[in-house]
């Protein structure tokens, strides 16, 4: 009879650490026991990674789980922890396993995401379908972190929000909420301090100007529900029209008809689609703005989940928007924000310019699970309509130029780039040479 298989010591302490606990000593059944040491240890971690880089076959690994359960219960003692604790703790681990193996396919730039696999409440997955909806809770600012500085940078302000009532300015520099500041922060750990419920209040410091001109202020304001306009447009030299999308909601595609046709009556004949610093967002509502630029019956993109199937998403309507048309992207066009600009690209309806995307080749979905519980997951897979996948490798543009400045698409008032953006006055010098 073989012997059984011997359990490696540093797999038990990782998957301890996995749940939370302390470690705990385990040896095969057939393995000598010597006694187990008993003392002060020194403080060290098990990570897992660790774990993850174990060699066991599904049945070990599943052997071993049971067996750990059952250690942890008859050891540490039910006055300390539950079975119901073991099994949540457990939960956390298979979730913290997921974003392990996501954070090894990602970009550079996607590391500063929030974790791609986590467990909401079904109140803050509302808040995410009311963001789909073209609604927000909060207080309406677009930033970008700068954790060595610990510094969020205001991209925009939107209309209408809390951050706009009090005098919150693109450009602007906030340095702590709630007195925390940013050093070292990441993404998740910002939106936890600036998201919240309707209501709640919470303070800003803020830091404003440079040299002579600069001040140093704080600003109370309470987070609000209010409509996000998606959409910015107006018009640029020789009556090239600039629209831009921040973000795609249920709104964003008649947004897109309005901006353009506003545009036309100004004399606009061309279109720069601005997708710099994107977000993303809804997926049906990104394929609808790729569905005004296409020809009717056109794949925009292949969405694929496992364990329910994949389905060619493609333009249901005729082309609303026959305009030539450029497409603006940087390393923060992201998501469904790629999907469109992939069906613009591979069907030759715009040419692209800028800096390689994100590469966030796949996008989340909301799994309800009982108990008040709602998982939210990165499972669905994004395919180009000619099957490519752009997951950590970004779209490459079709002429690479990187702008020096970080600083937002929109100038404090939300105005474009217009005459001082090299990314913008290269599309426009591309689309008179179309002309020629």
């Amino acid at each position: 009879m073989p012997a059984s298989p011997t359990i490696s010591l540093s797999a038990v302490l990782s998957l301890a650490a996995v749940l939370g606990l302390g470690p705990i000593l385990a040896f095969a059944e057939d393995a000598p026991r010597p006694p187990a040491p008993i003392g002060d240890f020194a403080a060290r971690v098990a990570h897992i990674d660790q774990l993850l880089a174990t060699d066991l076959s599904d049945a070990e690994a599943r052997s071993l789980f049971s067996e750990l359960r059952g250690l942890l219960l008859a050891r540490v003692g039910d006055d300390v922890v539950s079975e119901s604790d073991l099994y949540l703790g457990a939960i956390h681990g298979m979730l913290q396993a997921v974003n392990t193996r996501h954070d090894a396919s990602v970009s550079r730039v996607e590391h500063a995401l929030p974790p791609a696999t986590m467990m909401l409440s079904e109140q803050q997955a509302s808040q995410l379908r009311r963001d789909l909806d073209g609604q927000m809770t909060g207080i309406g600012i677009d930033f970008r972190l700068y954790p060595e500085q610990g510094v969020l940078l205001v991209m925009e302000v939107l209309p209408g929000s809390p951050g706009d009532r009090a005098g919150i300015r693109a450009g602007d520099r906030i340095l702590a909420v709630d007195g925390i500041g940013f050093g070292g922060a990441r993404v998740d750990d910002v939106l936890s301090l600036l998201q919240g419920s309707e209501g709640t209040s919470l303070t800003l410091r803020v830091w404003r100007g440079d040299g002579e001109g600069q001040s140093m202020f704080v600003v109370a304001l309470k987070r609000d529900v209010f409509p996000v306009r998606s959409v910015h447009d107006e018009i640029g030299p020789d009556q090239v029209g600039w629209l831009h999308v921040s973000q795609f909601h249920a709104r964003t595609a008649a947004e897109v008809e309005e901006g353009v046709l506003r545009l036309r009556k100004l004399g606009a004949d061309r279109l720069v689609l601005d997708l710099r610093h994107c977000q993303g967002g809804d997926l049906r509502a990104a394929v609808a703005v790729a569905d005004l630029f296409l020809a009717k019956q056109a794949v925009i993109v292949r969405v694929v989940q496992p364990g329910v199937g994949e389905e060619d998403l493609v333009a249901n309507r005729e082309q609303v928007i026959p305009e030539d048309l450029v497409v603006l992207v940087n390393r923060w066009t992201q998501g469904s924000a790629e999907a469109v600009v992939s069906a613009l690209q591979e069907h030759a309806r715009a040419y692209v310019i800028g800096e390689r995307t994100m590469g966030a080749g796949r996008v989340e979905t909301l799994l309800p699970v009982g108990h008040g519980l709602v998982l939210r997951v990165a499972s669905v897979r994004l395919e180009s309509p000619t099957g490519r996948s752009w997951q950590g490798t970004g779209i490459q543009p079709d002429q690479s130029l990187e702008v020096e400045s970080a600083v937002a698409v929109q100038g404090p008032d939300g105005d474009p780039p217009v005459g001082m953006d090299q990314q913008f006055q290269t599309a426009v010098h591309y689309l008179q040479s179309e002309r020629e």
